[in-house]
Order: C-alpha cells, then sequence, then structure tokens
C-alpha cells in the first residue's frame, strides 16, 4: 500500500514540477526581437484597419513610420534560431534575416509615400507584399 501512494506521489510531484515549468516558460520576458516584431504586427493591423475604415492616410502617417522605427530595432538582433542553430547554418541564416528585414524595410518606406500621397489602392497593394515578406521570415525563423 505504501509503494502505491508513493507512486502516486512521484507522480504528483512530477506534474506539479512540470505545470510549474510551463507557469515559469509562460512568465518569461519576450525577447527584444519578438517585442519589436509583436509591434510590426500591431502597426499593420492599424495600417488594415485603417484602409478598411477609408481613415485619413497623410494624417496617420504615424502608422508606417512606427513599423519603420520597429524594422531598425530589430535590424541588429540576431534571432533565437541563429543563436541556438548548427554554427555551420548560422551565418547564412543571419544574412537572410538581413536581407528579408532590408527588403521589409524598403516596402514600408513604400507604405509610408502611399499613406503620404493618399494612395489607398498603393497602401493595400504595400501591405499585401509586407505580409509575403513576413510569413517568409516567420517560415525561416519560427
Amino acid at each position: 500500500m505504501l509503494n502505491f501512494k508513493m507512486g502516486h506521489l512521484g507522480l504528483a510531484l512530477a506534474i506539479s514540477l512540470n505545470f510549474a515549468n510551463f507557469a515559469q516558460a509562460q512568465d518569461e520576458e519576450p525577447t527584444p526581437l519578438a517585442v519589436a516584431m509583436q509591434e510590426m504586427g500591431n502597426q499593420l493591423k492599424a495600417a488594415g484597419q485603417l484602409l478598411s475604415a477609408k481613415g485619413d492616410l497623410p494624417a496617420n502617417l504615424a502608422i508606417p513610420r512606427a513599423i519603420v522605427t520597429e524594422v531598425g530595432k530589430a535590424l541588429p538582433l540576431i534571432p533565437l534560431k541563429v543563436q541556438t542553430g548548427p554554427v555551420a547554418n548560422s551565418n547564412e541564416l543571419l544574412i537572410q534575416y538581413k536581407r528579408l528585414l532590408t527588403e521589409l524595410l524598403v516596402s514600408v518606406i513604400d507604405l509610408e509615400e502611399d499613406f503620404a500621397t493618399a494612395d489607398a489602392e498603393g497602401a493595400l497593394a504595400t501591405i499585401n507584399v509586407i505580409k509575403e515578406i513576413r510569413k517568409k521570415g516567420h517560415d525561416l525563423f519560427k
């Protein structure tokens, strides 16, 4: 009977440790790169909502400019996949990361121009390009 109870106690202890590890993982601070990427996503969503509402694009230039700022923050950062992946691939992955961010930066500057000139159709097309670039990045680095 004691062995049976000890087995349950061990199982309960193992489960509680797993929950503690899960809770700790949930409480970990996001990386600066994750924060920058999340803010880019938030601003991109705001741009889409503004276009859907047929809002005043020139009055909302802060949206694409905020994305430019976040791309600037992300560029010197190194993705976790590059840091933890095989050393043989790290240089190539880092170069791909920087190329994607540079491509993203150019597209966001295009979006800024679309906003400045009140070109809603151009802004929508540019947002679709930005989404494709982000998808490529997520496919490579998530």
